[in-house]
């Protein structure tokens, strides 16, 4: 009998804008769970804040543990198909055979999560046993569950797929780049970069920016060493985005946002995910 597993982790950056403290970060979380929205992700599959767990050292909270669920809501009132009378059911035969109730729901798949305060990373388990949730529709999720009126008392939280540096290398070595766009919101991280592009916002009333570079007629861009550093920023509060040429001369986009940091890991059954999550969740920040 199989008693280690291999799983998947992914993360985000939810970055709240002129909050840097973890109380800021507590009440976000707070907030998203008690909420209980479901949100739909796509087709009929929704997500929900399943539960949450306070992480303490010292007697103050530093993070926390728990789940997402995802499952099918149907849509009550879609249309069904009798396959004995090959033909649409009518409204009697649908009202009279079929009652679900409320609140069971189909499909239920479950992704455990560790948030830290400190450095507001949503560490998550893409996938397990077979079960996938990609940091792109985790986003998606954020992004709207974000809009609900509970949320209106921060200025702005931005949500971003924390990516992979290796994209930012397979741009540089492209044998020609024609375009690149380089989208970075506030940071909160305390670098120097991160520090002059807060600032640079901050002096303009802007809340992100988004920087474009297009190649003079026969040549290829030359990325300065300021442009690569903002590109690194971006992994963590943004996206790079290039095209080009490849070294074979072949037309080539990339996109870091496609392309999130995924760490491998193991574990015993009956083990602790969050707890999992929680012992590696630094790595997303160095």
């Amino acid at each position: 009998m199989k008693t280690t597993f291999t799983t998947k982790i992914a993360a985000l950056n939810i970055a709240a804008h002129r909050h840097t403290n973890s109380d800021t970060y507590e009440r976000i979380l707070s907030d998203a769970f008690s909420i209980r929205q479901p949100i739909k992700l796509r087709g009929d599959r929704h997500a929900l804040l399943r539960s949450i767990s306070p992480y303490t050292e010292s007697g103050k909270i530093v993070g926390f543990g728990g789940s997402i669920v995802t499952f099918i809501d149907i849509d009550k009132n879609d249309k069904w198909y009798n396959l004995s009378k090959s033909k649409e059911a009518d409204d009697s035969e649908v009202q009279e055979q079929i009652a679900i109730p409320e609140n069971l729901k189909l499909k239920p798949k479950f992704f455990d999560f560790y948030f830290d305060l400190m450095s507001h990373t949503f560490a998550f388990t893409k996938d397990n046993r077979g079960n996938s949730l990609s940091p792109l529709t985790l986003k998606s999720y954020f992004d709207q569950l974000f809009q609900h009126p509970a949320f209106s008392r921060y200025e702005s939280i931005e949500v971003t797929v924390i990516q992979e540096p290796e994209t930012l290398e397979k741009i540089w070595r492209l044998l020609k780049i024609n375009k690149l766009e380089i989208y970075v919101a506030r940071p909160n991280s305390p670098g120097d970069v991160e520090r002059a592009i807060y600032k640079k916002l901050e002096d303009n009333h802007a809340q992100d920016m988004q920087t474009t570079y297009r190649h003079n007629a026969g040549e290829s861009l030359q990325p300065t060493e300021q442009v690569k550093q903002e590109s690194k920023v971006a992994l963590k509060n943004g996206f790079v985005k290039a095209s080009g040429r490849d070294v074979h001369n072949k037309p080539v986009t990339l996109s870091t946002e496609q392309h999130p940091t995924i760490l491998p890991a193991e574990y015993k059954s009956g083990q602790n995910l969050s707890d999992l999550i929680r012992s590696i969740v630094s790595k997303f920040t160095e």
